[in-house]
């Protein structure tokens, strides 16, 4: 996935520690079930945490957390995956738990929950380039084709440059972005 690392978006997650953002990859598709989602991720220099599922992604893919169940429902409930029980958790996760709780109850300041704001930047990264502005005059057609490919969670200057680079045709351009 580092192939696809956007190092524009390099930078610094705070919270209740920090730790160094590396990059952004605007869109990778994730394998939930047998249902492919794209997501696009906040690439963060913490060797501990493996991946996190933020509050935006569970919004974006219409997740229900059915805790009766004891199973996440992603796509509105197309897909149900159970949660791991705490006996099928590796246990370097379990120590990772243990020395923050550890830490954080005598005051320390604990870098790894910095990762859980991560999740939650602004696609964007609140930046914008003023290259782009000027292919907004392409007409409406043009521009909602943009919109919706960059919903998708690309970045608006690749789509662009896709869409130029199939006529405007936004399948192509969607299977281009999306590494076809």
């Amino acid at each position: 996935l580092l192939r696809l690392l956007d190092d524009r978006y390099r930078g610094v997650a705070h919270g209740v520690g920090q730790s160094e953002i590396l990059g952004r990859i605007h869109v990778a598709p994730i394998k939930i079930g047998n249902v492919f989602y794209p997501c696009s991720f906040v690439v963060l220099d913490s060797p501990n945490m493996e991946f996190l599922f933020g509050l935006d992604m569970l919004r974006k893919h219409q997740c229900i957390i059915d805790l009766k169940e004891n199973v996440l429902r992603v796509g509105g409930g197309e897909v149900s995956v159970p949660f791991l029980q705490e006996k099928d958790i590796p246990s370097h996760f379990l120590d990772e738990e243990r020395y923050s709780k550890q830490a954080s109850s005598s005051g320390t300041a604990v870098t790894s929950a910095a990762k859980d704001k991560s999740s939650n930047l602004p696609a964007g990264g609140g930046q914008s380039s003023g290259g782009t502005r000027g292919n907004t005059t392409q007409g409406a057609d043009f521009e909602a084709k943009v919109a919706k490919l960059v919903e998708l969670g690309f970045g608006r200057e690749a789509v662009i440059q896709a869409l130029k680079l199939f006529d405007g045709n936004e399948e192509q351009a969607a299977g281009f972005l999306f590494g076809g």
